[in-house]
């Protein structure tokens, strides 16, 4: 599993669970989710190595990398933006909340997934309580990202 990180706020290293756990996982590139972060901050986070991709931009980080998962903890901001973006390439995303700033945001979320709500996984990434599933139309990419669950 190829993992990208988008930001580095908040609970943004929620991620390194999913390194313990799944030893094919690896963080392949790095980039601020807005202009306070610092590509600086991402050399210290669990599973960035010297082979893990710099980026100053993240829709180019997406295009480049295409990985199997982005990590997405920025500015609360700037959350639906680069969610959407993941969403809008296909790119399932680890989230803070709220996933979208405001409504416009959120409707142009759904958009993006088709309606169909969104491949996203909880924040922080831990596995949900035995039976539960989500609800409506909402698709999850629940750790430890065996599958997708409706």
């Amino acid at each position: 599993m190829r993992i990208a990180l988008i930001g580095c706020q908040n609970h943004w290293t929620t991620y390194a669970r999913v390194l313990q756990d799944l030893p094919e996982a690896r963080v392949v590139a790095v980039a601020p989710g807005h202009p306070a972060e610092k590509l600086d901050t991402f050399a210290k986070a669990p599973g960035v190595t010297a082979e893990t991709r710099r980026f100053d931009d993240p829709r180019r980080m997406l295009d480049e990398v295409k990985p199997d998962l982005a990590n997405v903890s920025t500015a609360l901001v700037n959350l639906g933006r680069w969610n959407l973006e993941c969403a809008r390439r296909g790119i399932p995303f680890a989230t803070e909340k709220p996933m979208a700033f405001n409504l416009d945001e959120l409707a142009e979320l759904w958009e993006a997934c088709g309606g169909r709500g969104s491949r996203e996984a909880p924040s922080p990434l831990t596995p949900l309580p035995p039976g539960e599933r989500g609800t409506g139309d909402s698709v999850l990419l629940v750790y430890p990202i065996q599958g997708m669950l409706g």
